[in-house]
């Protein structure tokens, strides 16, 4: 049985009077919404806490991420955002910083048969997200964050949906 997670900026319930606070979530497949991305705020564990909940092997793995997004700790937050395209492009640097690998085309065979996203030179590089979509075929000269950002939705797909 396939999971579905979908994604999406959403509008926070607050006190009568108070401003607006638009923050980006995942509905899970059981139906539970959390927050996402940069808008779930930083947790910060030790080895041993996570050791003691996940067990010592994935407890490690989870230290490791942790310490992986380290450098991107003052980013994350839980005031939410004045409008809905706020929190899109909060998720959207999220996914850019956190969810993109750049890497070349997996082998040879693969180089020439794809054309860049942005000048349609053969492509010898792949940027992908997590989840693999979306996907984007460049060239040595356009394989940057810079050409990526261009080429990804400034809206960051208002709403995205995850099978697994």
């Amino acid at each position: 049985m396939s999971k579905v997670e979908v994604y999406y900026a959403r509008e926070r319930a607050l006190p009568e009077g108070s401003h607006p606070a638009w923050e980006y979530v995942v509905e899970l497949g059981d139906g539970q919404v959390v927050l996402a991305g940069y808008c779930a705020g930083w947790e910060e564990y030790t080895l041993d806490e996570f050791n003691k909940q996940h067990g010592i092997y994935y407890g490690k793995g989870l230290f490791e991420q942790q310490e992986a997004r380290r450098k991107w700790q003052q980013k994350y937050h839980l005031d939410g955002h004045l409008t809905r395209e706020y929190a899109q492009l909060c998720h959207r640097e999220y996914r850019l910083d956190q969810e993109l690998s750049l890497a070349p085309l997996p082998s040879l065979s693969f180089r020439g048969t794809r054309l860049c996203d942005v000048c349609s030179e053969p492509a010898t590089f792949l940027a992908e997200f997590v989840g693999g979509q979306p996907q984007f075929y460049l060239c040595e000269d356009h394989a940057t964050r810079e050409c990526i950002e261009l080429l990804f939705p400034t809206e960051a797909a208002p709403q995205r949906v995850v099978f697994y």
